[in-house]
């Protein structure tokens, strides 16, 4: 009996199978669409048939065996949006000794993208926030994004003058979904992503004694 063998650019897979098989149908924890599709035929003579493309294949995948699952790896190559670092007060500086405050945006990020030629929904979650305060001390590890001032909750006095650039890096939970978004899968491990802060300047600020002006 001919073997059909199928090949896509990324993947070159013996399908269990049959070509333009109704989606409808398909069964998603049996089956992924892989699109477009190159398909051979094994002849009788050991040779293979010319190169036919079929524009749709989805191919079954056999019994017992284990839907799709997106590991940490995979989680790892997404295109996460590093979040966008806040640093008051706005004029962009500060004395040495009084608060600079921070805050982010702690929103989840949704991607869509496809793994083996199955369409995949993961959506991020920031878990906890790391801030590098760039002068030498230890950072600062919190599960909360921070708030404006005055209902501030993440917060730094620098104690010496200079400038500073706050970087911030994001740990981020995953969870996937096979059928957009209807059900989510936890992804085992996370990833993380680098932000940085436009530059701080910490000033030192003096007093000077001055006469009173001559009434």
């Amino acid at each position: 009996m001919p073997t059909t063998i199928y090949e896509t650019a990324n993947i070159a897979a013996a399908c269990v199978g049959q070509a333009g098989l109704d989606l409808q149908t398909c069964d998603p924890d049996l089956g992924f669409t892989v699109n477009p599709t190159v398909i051979q035929t094994l002849q009788a003579d050991g040779t293979y048939s010319e190169p036919e493309l079929n524009s749709v294949l989805v191919c079954n995948r056999a019994p017992g065996t284990a839907p799709l699952v997106v590991t940490q790896a995979d989680f790892r190559t997404l295109r996460l949006t590093p979040s966008a670092i806040v640093v008051g007060p706005t004029q962009g500086w500060v004395p040495v000794n009084m608060i600079a405050v921070v805050y982010t945006d702690a929103q989840p990020q949704v991607i869509t993208t496809t793994l083996l030629g199955q369409p995949v929904t993961v959506r991020a979650t920031p878990h906890d926030f790391v801030w590098d305060w760039a002068d030498g001390s230890t950072p600062t590890t919190t599960t909360d994004p921070g708030q404006p001032w005055p209902n501030h909750t993440v917060a730094y006095a620098y104690t010496r003058a200079g400038q500073y650039t706050v970087t911030m890096t994001t740990t981020w939970t995953g969870e996937y979904s096979l059928d957009s978004g209807a059900t989510y899968t936890p992804i085992t491990g996370t990833a993380a992503t680098i932000s940085t802060a436009p530059p701080l300047t910490v000033k030192e600020l003096r007093t000077h004694l001055v006469e009173d002006p001559i009434s």
